[in-house]
C-alpha cells in the first residue's frame, strides 16, 4: 500500500541523492509526496494516464504547458507484487536525461513499499500472536473453544498439540544480577 509517510520517504530519499525533484501520486493521481511542498493535495492530468493505462509517460516542455499540475519529466507506475498499479513516481527534468534515473527511482520506490509491506505483516503476526496469547490466559475467557482454534491454526499454532504451563521463579540475587543475562534467558525461553 502506498500512503503519504511512505511517498514522502521516496520523495526526500531521492532528491537528498540524487537532486531531481520527486513527485510520488497514489492510485488517484494526487501528488501524496514530493520535494516541492506546494505540489502536494494536487491533481497530476499524467499520473492519471499512467495509472489507467499502465505505462510510463514522458512529457516534454512544450506537452506540460497544457495538461494539469504537470512539469516536463518522467512519470512511471508503481506496480505491487500483485502486478496492480498503486500509484505513479515521476521525475521533473528533460525526459532524455532523467529516463534512465526515474527507472532506478521506480525500482526504489517499488523496493520501499515492499519492505514496508514485509514489516506490516511481521508486526501485524506479531501483535496477533502477542493479543491470542494474552486471550487463552485470560481468566475471563471471551471467545468460544473454536475460535481459539481457528484463530490459533490461523497464526500458525497447531491447537492439536499437548502443551503444559511453566512457571519460572528467579532467586534475589539472580535478579539483582546483569540485566543482559536475564534477557538472553528469557529470549532463549521465547525461541524453544
Amino acid at each position: 500500500m502506498l500512503d503519504k509517510k511512505i511517498a514522502q520517504k521516496i520523495a526526500d530519499e531521492v532528491m537528498n541523492t540524487l537532486g531531481y525533484n520527486i513527485n510520488v501520486m497514489n492510485k488517484n493521481a494526487i501528488i501524496i509526496g514530493s520535494g516541492l511542498p506546494e505540489r502536494l493535495g494536487t491533481f497530476h492530468e499524467t499520473a492519471m494516464f499512467a495509472i489507467r493505462h499502465s505505462v510510463t509517460c514522458e512529457v516534454t516542455e512544450e506537452e506540460a504547458k497544457k495538461l494539469q499540475g504537470v512539469k516536463p519529466g518522467i512519470n512511471m507506475p508503481i506496480v505491487d507484487k500483485a502486478g496492480d498499479v498503486i500509484g505513479v513516481v515521476g521525475i521533473t527534468g528533460d525526459p532524455d536525461e532523467v529516463r534512465n534515473i526515474g527507472k532506478l527511482v521506480k525500482m526504489t520506490a517499488e523496493l520501499i513499499i515492499e519492505q514496508q509491506e514485509t514489516m506490516n505483516r511481521f508486526y501485524t503476526h506479531r501483535n496477533d500472536k502477542e493479543i491470542f496469547l494474552n486471550t487463552l490466559i485470560s481468566e475471563q475467557r471471551t471467545i468460544s473453544e473454536e475460535e481459539i482454534r481457528d484463530w490459533g491454526e490461523r497464526i500458525g499454532y497447531n491447537m492439536e498439540s499437548n502443551r503444559v504451563a511453566v512457571i519460572l521463579s528467579f532467586t534475589a540475587d539472580y535478579q539483582n544480577s546483569e540485566e543482559s543475562m536475564l534477557e538472553k534467558i528469557l529470549n532463549q525461553i521465547k525461541q524453544s
